[in-house]
């Protein structure tokens, strides 16, 4: 029987983490490998990707990203969604960032 180290990213994701260890080993064909495989082959979101960049990726990413042009329109009281939603501009610009981060990722 042939046995795989537990990934970081699975370990994360884990349900079930409490009864193991980071780096663990598991076999090839138990539940443990179909839940990795499950979470390996879903597509990296825009926050996965943020977690790999380094603060220069980052600032670039930030400055080209329209996500955070809408989001400095809420600063200014512009954002049209504070008034449609009735809700503070804090909880329209957070919601938009984090629906922005959890789509999967248009990588160049």
């Amino acid at each position: 029987m042939s046995f795989i180290k537990c990934d970081p990213r699975v370990y994360a994701r884990c349900p079930t983490r409490e009864s193991c260890e980071i780096g663990a080993e598991y076999a090839k064909d138990s539940e443990c490998a179909q839940f990795a495989e499950s979470v390996l082959n879903q597509p990296a979101t825009n926050a996965d990707v943020i977690r790999r960049m380094s603060d220069e990726e980052l600032a670039d990413a930030m400055c080209r990203n329209p996500i955070f042009t809408v989001c400095d329109a809420v600063c200014k009281g512009d954002c049209k969604a504070v008034d449609t939603l009735n809700d503070t501009k804090e909880a329209v610009c957070k919601r938009t960032i984090l629906d922005w981060l959890r789509q999967p990722a248009e990588e160049d």
